[in-house]
């Protein structure tokens, strides 16, 4: 009689816990929108740093490729004017509420390590395994963008919408939820297209 196994996916199970992390942690240490979407920016540099991997470890021969360094450094100058005008950008709309308190530096430190963990893992476990064949380094230089936008853009816009007189933390975990739920949906539908969570 065959016993029944049960399989884990490890990026989707990273996923989930990292930015349930993220979303106790604002609870615990009462943040608000300027503390979450500080965290998400730091996130935002994680998602280019394993770009640049990824655009070093691709192996589908690609147009416009002179070296790898030279992509890496093209990479780095319009992902990191993305990085900047994101955190700008949200400086503008969330106005006074982008401030945070000292604390937020003593503790942020606890999902950021989860969530670049639960980067790393998929890097290594969906990209390296699986994808890399098929994706050119253009390719990878684009695939940032296509993880964040899609996530961060509708919260975005719900954290402006949102009436400034709602309680700040439950506004900060409302949309931290809001995240983890959009990325679990996002990267079940990239594996059901047979991307794997690459683009």
């Amino acid at each position: 009689m065959k016993q029944a196994t049960i399989t884990i996916d490890a990026p989707m199970t990273a996923l989930i816990l990292s930015n349930a992390v993220a979303s106790v942690t604002a609870w615990v240490a009462g943040w608000g929108l300027g503390e979450l979407f500080r965290l998400y920016w730091f996130e935002l540099v994680a998602v280019g740093v394993v770009a640049l991997f990824q655009i070093r470890t691709a192996r589908r021969p690609g147009p416009f490729v002179k070296s790898r360094g030279y992509q890496g450094i093209f990479f780095v100058a319009h992902y990191g004017t993305f990085c900047v005008a994101y955190g700008a950008t949200m400086s503008a709309i969330l106005g006074a509420r982008w401030d945070v308190e000292p604390v937020f530096w003593l503790v942020v430190w606890i999902p950021v390590i989860a969530l670049c963990g639960a980067r790393a893992i998929e890097f290594r476990i969906d990209f390296l395994r699986r994808e890399a064949a098929f994706v050119s380094p253009m390719q990878a230089m684009v695939l940032p963008y296509l993880r964040v936008v899609p996530v961060l853009a509708p919260i975005a816009i719900a954290a402006a919408a949102l009436p400034e007189s709602l309680p700040a933390t439950a506004i900060a975990v409302l949309l931290s939820l809001g995240k983890l739920a959009a990325e679990a949906a996002a990267y079940g539908l990239r594996r059901r297209a047979g991307q794997g969570g690459a683009a």
